[in-house]
């Protein structure tokens, strides 16, 4: 063997070795480092998945949750107006208030207002008022369609008119009547 050929093998054993450690390299790489970096970065994948689902699912929520919302807001506006046509509690006070000022608008003299017994229904209770004014005809008749045009429910019955003596023009009429207004008993009785 020649100096020149035992340089030539030496140079091929020295490739032939670096090739063999070259895929040694990629193969330990590859099992121990590849693999379990991209298992991981599978899980983390998986794990985005699921992240991405919930915020979905979240935003999903949360549009839904501004409808409720506004579905609520018209609901209490809706429970509210029904609780001025229908309110829990009497309040005469302010249901006087109402009518004398009513009666004002409408130049009737407000001559007695006297609320009589509680009448108890199953959701409800009757609260009528005996109430006598004087005025003419005309202001009568509008005080009664202001009445009727009140938010809380309010039936005028048992109406009896007779004409008023004396000098006064505005005053050509007297009536007694029964307003009968209605409050709400959440679950029947009192």
């Amino acid at each position: 063997m020649k100096i020149g050929d035992k340089k030539n093998l030496q140079q091929k054993q020295a490739m032939i070795m670096a090739i063999v450690m070259c895929v040694v390299i990629l193969f330990l790489f590859k099992n121990f480092a590849y693999d379990t970096l991209h298992e991981k970065i599978q899980g983390v994948d998986v794990k985005l998945n699921e992240a991405k689902a919930k915020l979905a699912d979240a935003n999903s929520i949360a549009d839904k949750k501004e409808l409720i919302d506004k579905e609520l807001a018209t609901l209490q506006n809706k429970l509210a107006y029904m609780g001025e046509m229908l309110p829990q509690k009497k309040e005469i006070p302010k249901f006087l208030k109402t009518i004398i000022s009513r009666a004002n608008d409408n130049t009737i003299r407000m001559i007695s207002f006297q609320p009589t017994a509680l009448i108890t229904r199953e959701f409800y209770n009757e609260v009528p008022v005996s109430v006598n004014i004087r005025g003419s005809f005309n202001s009568l008749g509008q005080f009664f369609a202001k009445i009727g045009n009140l938010n809380r429910i309010v039936n005028v019955e048992n109406v009896q008119l007779s004409a008023s003596s004396g000098d006064n023009l505005r005053e050509t009429i007297s009536a007694a009547f029964t307003i009968k207004t209605f409050t709400y008993t959440e679950g029947g009785g009192n």
